[in-house]
């Protein structure tokens, strides 16, 4: 007698089921959605132990923002997303919440001005003005 042989895919990857009967992979198969939803929470569970990265203790996302102004960051008007981009490829991954916080606080100290550009908020730096 031949074996039979059963391949589903999942969205979490692929089941293979082989049996020599056809009671026998039905067997499996009333059982596969408990087998499937086990390890979908297994798959959670090591998920949620991932730490996710945080920024370094001591560092400030204020300063980081005045390393990328002096490095001419903001000479052309930067955005939110593009702020968190740069600083994530220099490996401090900040929230949007961190960014936009440290950027207005830039903004009241006169550090930066801003302005809405295509219904979203830039950065930029503000122009030179010198006193006679």
């Amino acid at each position: 007698m031949g074996t039979i042989r059963v391949s589903i895919n999942l969205g979490i990857g692929k089941v293979e089921i082989e049996g020599s009967t056809i009671e026998e992979v039905l067997d499996y198969l009333k059982n596969l959605p408990m087998a499937v939803s086990d390890l979908s929470d297994k798959i959670n569970r090591v998920q949620q132990t991932i730490p996710k990265p945080r920024m370094p203790k001591g560092v400030k996302v204020t300063n980081l923002i005045r390393s990328l102004k002096k490095k001419g960051w903001f000479e052309k008007p930067q955005d939110v997303e593009n702020t968190m981009k740069i600083l994530g490829k220099m490996g401090f991954p900040a929230n949007r919440r961190m960014v936009t916080s440290a950027l207005l606080w830039l903004v009241r100290k006169g550090e930066l001005n801003r302005k809405e550009e295509e219904n979203r908020m830039v950065y930029f730096t503000p122009p030179m003005v010198v006193k006679l």
